[in-house]
């Protein structure tokens, strides 16, 4: 009788909520123009992942992609070292892509083409003939300090840029202003947005130390494709967080294609992780191969993956600190086999009590939904996300909404983590709708999530009951928003085990937190009963 009150509930609610026919797409797919060789597609990648859209590389020195019939396509990024373009119509390309309303993002080295000026006019941008390079007597009039100086600040020094201006300075986001010998007539703008696109000159993106090295962002990447690109407010698709939990699985890596053995050998014997064979994944769709040289030394080094890019080469003890990677990657030489596994085992430990959840065997499928999903945008701030697959997550960055739950359909929680609010999905509904609103904030009509070590699926709910299948493997700490100062009682019933009961209050915020034992069997039912009154 309980489940099919449940059900009546539940499609009584979808029946009362409106979903439009017509919904548009939103577009994922950036298009990078970059040299064959050139490393700008290994840095463009990432900040485009974070911001959840679909990289798709093109040689500079061959045939454009097509843009007719195509309705993914989010925008373009050319990204020029030598300056060098394959295709003759290079310009009417871009003025095409303009035309279809496809930002267009000129990055790196001007494009060798004849009609450079008004190619840079399409994009509302005035571009002068005169060479000469503004390399010196120059001081800063404006910038973004938001955006400019992000890994490393700009020296006294500024790098040659040619005399780029905006058309219409009311339609344009001028990032960083610079001017010449105090003279009002004499400035130029090397990095700006325009209403059709953006264009950062060289060296005012990235700057690389004299003889190679490292890469230091000049600009936050993030920020600049989103401003560049025109990403609003939309739904990111993250695979680094399941249940409102920053995912935990790690993996041992070969440092060399020789070590590969080793690597699976000592993963083995660790028995909570994975091998992971070259190449190294540092994004959906990229790949980054260690330099043994660099990595292989007389201790072992870690590599975390973030966002989608290396944060860096770090020592066992410092990986161990470091909480904001979702997937260490261990690299390991031969010869250094017998200290990963120690090593390992000492990071698992270090993470064991942090707000974690370890998914070691979904990554690959999380990746695969990461490409798969569709997201339709529906009326106001409402989409329907389909074919996403194993992604349960979405991400909604810089917003000061929060979810409208009578609009939302299969949406476990939300939790607010990292700037931004991480919405979790309900892997038993194919195709859920997830809306905002800009309301006063208000304690939501019935229980939902705020973050779980367990994995949530099969909710249903009223604001007296929630009832779930939860996969139980370890402990099972969690928390739930509810009302704030109510009564609940926990009800877990294990597939194999009698019924355990605890009682719990909210507290003033309407959050209860609470850790359940570890369970035998895989899967449990839980339920959060409210009830009227004190006790224990």
């Amino acid at each position: 009788m309980r489940v099919f009150a449940f059900l009546f509930i539940l499609i009584a609610a979808l029946g009362s909520s409106t979903v439009p026919a017509r919904a548009e797409e939103e577009r994922r797919t950036v298009l990078l123009i970059a040299d064959a060789g050139a490393d700008t597609a290994a840095l463009a990648t990432p900040p485009l992942t974070q911001l959840g859209m679909l990289v798709e590389t093109h040689d500079a020195g061959g045939s454009l992609p097509e843009l007719g019939g195509r309705d993914d396509v989010r925008g373009i990024v050319v990204w020029l070292t030598t300056g060098q373009v394959g295709d003759p119509f290079f310009a009417d390309w871009v003025r095409d892509a303009v035309r279809r309303d496809v930002p267009v993002v000129m990055m790196g080295a001007l494009p060798e083409v004849e009609d450079r000026f008004g190619l840079f006019l399409s994009l509302g941008l005035l571009y002068s003939y005169d060479d000469r390079a503004y390399s010196y007597d120059m001081r800063v009039v404006d910038w973004d300090e938001a955006l400019i100086g992000f890994e490393r600040r700009f020296d006294r020094l500024f790098p040659d840029a040619p005399v780029m201006r905006p058309l219409d300075a009311a339609q344009a986001r001028s990032l960083l202003v610079l001017e010449r010998r105090g003279n009002a007539a004499d400035r130029t703008h090397p990095v700006i947005v325009t209403r059709k696109g953006a264009y950062a000159a060289e060296s005012y993106a990235v700057w690389t130390p004299p003889g190679g090295g490292a890469h230091r962002w000049m600009i936050d990447p993030v920020a600049w494709f989103r401003a560049a690109l025109r990403i609003g407010t939309m739904p990111v698709p993250d695979i680094t967080t399941l249940n409102g939990r920053r995912i935990f699985a790690p993996a041992i890596a070969p440092a060399r294609p020789a070590d590969a053995e080793a690597a699976a050998s000592a993963a083995f014997a660790l028995g909570r992780t994975h091998a992971m064979p070259l190449p190294v994944r540092t994004a959906p769709g990229t790949v980054q191969v260690p330099p043994a040289a660099q990595d292989c030394h007389d201790r072992l080094r870690a590599r975390l993956l973030g966002y989608g890019g290396p944060l860096g080469a770090l020592d066992e003890t410092e990986a161990a600190r470091r909480t904001d990677a979702f997937a260490p990657s261990l690299l390991t030489c031969a010869a250094e086999r017998d200290l990963l596994v120690p090593a390992a085992a000492a990071v698992f430990d270090a993470a064991a009590p942090l707000p974690l959840t370890d998914r070691r065997g979904d990554l690959d499928a999380i990746e695969a939904g990461f490409r798969t999903v569709r997201i339709d945008r529906l009326a106001g701030f409402a989409w329907r996300i389909r074919e996403r697959g194993a992604l349960q997550t979405l991400r909604f960055d810089d917003t000061g909404m929060h979810v409208d739950w009578k609009a939302s359909q299969g949406v476990l929680g939300a939790a607010r983590a990292f700037d931004g609010l991480y919405i979790a999905l309900d892997p038993d509904d194919p195709e859920a709708v997830v809306a905002l609103t800009q309301a006063p904030w208000a304690p939501p009509p019935f229980p939902v999530l705020v973050e779980s070590r367990w994995s949530v699926f099969g909710l249903m709910r009223t604001g007296e009951r929630a009832s779930m299948t939860v996969e139980a493997e370890g402990g099972g700490a969690m928390a739930w928003q509810t009302e704030p100062g109510s009564h609940w009682e926990i009800r877990l019933a294990p597939k194999a085990g009698g019924l355990l009961r605890y009682r719990i209050t909210a507290d003033g915020d309407g959050v209860i937190a609470f850790g359940l034992p570890e369970v035998s069997g895989g899967r449990a039912l839980l339920e959060l009963i409210r009830y009227y009154g004190g006790g224990s």
